[in-house]
Parts: C-alpha cells; structure tokens; sequence
C-alpha cells in the first residue's frame, strides 16, 4: 500500500511540475506577443504620422524602415521566448553547449535554416542599399507591382490585386521605376493607302500640343515622332517616344494614343483594321 501511495505521489508531483512548466511556457509566449503587439501599434502609429509628411521620399524612408524594424524585432522576440522555453523544460545547459561547441551561425545552419540566414542576410542588404522603398513600384525578377511592406526574410508585392511574396535571397533584377524618369512609347499603325509623311506631321502637331499642355507631368525633354518604325504586310508603325515624370508612362501613353486617334479620324486618314474575304463558290 505505501509503494502505490508513493507511487501515486510522484506521479502527481511530475503531473504538477509538468503543469507549472505548461504554464510558465504559455506566459512565456503571451509575453511575447504582447511585446510583439506593443512594437506593431508603435510601427503603425510611426507609419500613420509619416504619411502627414509632404516629403514623400522621407515618409517611403520611415515607412520602410518601420516595417523592418516590426520584423526583426519579432524575429528576436520570438527567438528568445524559444530559448526561454527550453530552460523552462531543462534543456538550457544542452542549447548552451550546442551553442558554444558550434557557434550560433553554426547551430542554426546545422538545422536546416541556410535559405531562411540567406533571405535575411538579403534583407538587410535591401535595407542598408536603399535599392527600393514601401509605396515604390518596382518590377523584382519576373513580377511587377507596388512594395506593400519589406520584411527582414520577405518582401511584399502589390501585383495588380494579388499578393506576391518573395524571399529577399531569391531578388535578383530589380527595377525602379519610381526613382527616375520613365519613357512612354506610343506605336500608331498607319495603312500604306495613306500619304505617310502627311501622317507623320499629323502626329507630331498632336504631340507637340500635348506637351505644351502637360508640362507638370512630363520632363524638359521635347517629344520625339521617329518616323517609321517597323514596316508589315499591310501598315506601317510610326512610333512617339516622350519622356514622362516618375509612374506617369502609363497615362501618358493612353492619352497620347486617343488623341492621335481622333486627329487621325478627322483628318480622314485610314486607320488600318483586319479584314475578313468570303468566297462565295
């Protein structure tokens, strides 16, 4: 009978420690997403205050910085409240060792975590170099969009609607077309029935209006018509090329477009088109 008693309490009294250490690990972790929380509000709020600002190249700066700063900041929380836990379950001597015997660079490549240290690493590269900022539209590798947040290991694309996110490692070409003048190429093609310098001359007064009426959007540097750019079987490409202010390329080009167009129809000149020839046999 005492053996079972005995038995009894030490199987209680391990339930009982086991408790204690169950709930001193969830503190642990609630902690943490409390200090977590607490330097997201802050993040936010800093990034709120910013878009006040009408330096727009400082509020991208803080903004970036900011989003960094929230990621790092969990990735580190995180790691400690980790390492606190194995304490807590007797295996802080056993981590100490690894950690001396390897180093921490070695203890975390030994687990399997080379692409997560090389994303990283990236990161703040991307950080210190000031290649792009949150707000930019950027193209990275083979996706375009606008930079909606930088993590430490990720960073988050705006691709038309859908979220693409990609490993800071992975970032090979990156393209920024918010940091300098973008150039807007319209092709006009026009029907070989039709006088194609007259053409030409039509396009270029369209032209020069326009730029006389939007110098705010575009650069110093007049618009160029370059003649005839490409001939096809049945219609000449006349091309414009124009200088436009940072991510105006886009409106400029479907303005350009529609008003040539419209000169053209009332200039009676032919816009080409596909035509499709029955036989009747």
């Amino acid at each position: 009978m005492d053996i079972i008693v005995s038995e009894w309490e030490r199987v209680l009294e391990g339930l009982i420690t086991i408790g204690f250490d169950l709930a001193i690990i969830i503190a642990i972790f609630m902690i943490a997403k409390f200090v977590v929380n607490i330097i997201s509000k802050i993040t936010g709020a800093t990034m709120k205050k910013a878009e006040k600002l009408e330096d727009k190249t400082k509020t991208q700066k803080i903004k970036t910085s900011m989003t960094v700063t929230h990621s790092a900041n969990r990735y580190f929380i995180y790691l400690i409240a980790i390492i606190l836990c194995l304490k807590v379950l007797g295996l802080g001597d056993q981590v100490s060792s690894a950690m001396v015997a390897a180093g921490i660079g070695g203890l975390v490549i030994s687990l399997g975590a080379q692409s997560i240290v090389k994303d990283m690493i990236a990161g703040l590269f991307l950080l210190f170099e000031r290649q792009f900022y949150v707000g930019d539209y950027i193209k990275i590798n083979d996706y375009e969009g606008t930079v909606k947040s930088i993590a430490l290991r990720v960073t988050y694309l705006d691709c038309a609607g859908k979220k693409v996110i990609i490993p800071n490692g992975s970032i090979e070409d990156v393209v920024n077309y918010s940091r300098c003048n973008n150039l807007a190429v319209v092709g006009i093609p026009i029907s070989y029935e039709n006088d194609i310098r007259k053409v030409i001359d039509i396009i270029q007064n369209v032209v020069d209006k326009y730029y006389d009426d939007n110098k705010d959007i575009l650069t110093e540097n007049r618009p160029v018509v370059s003649g005839v750019d490409s001939l096809d079987y049945n219609v000449a490409t006349v091309s414009v090329r124009i200088e436009t202010k940072p991510l105006k390329f886009w409106d400029v080009q479907k303005q350009l477009q529609l008003l040539i167009v419209e000169e053209l129809k009332k200039k009676k000149i032919k816009l080409p088109y596909k035509q499709l020839v029955i036989k009747d046999y």
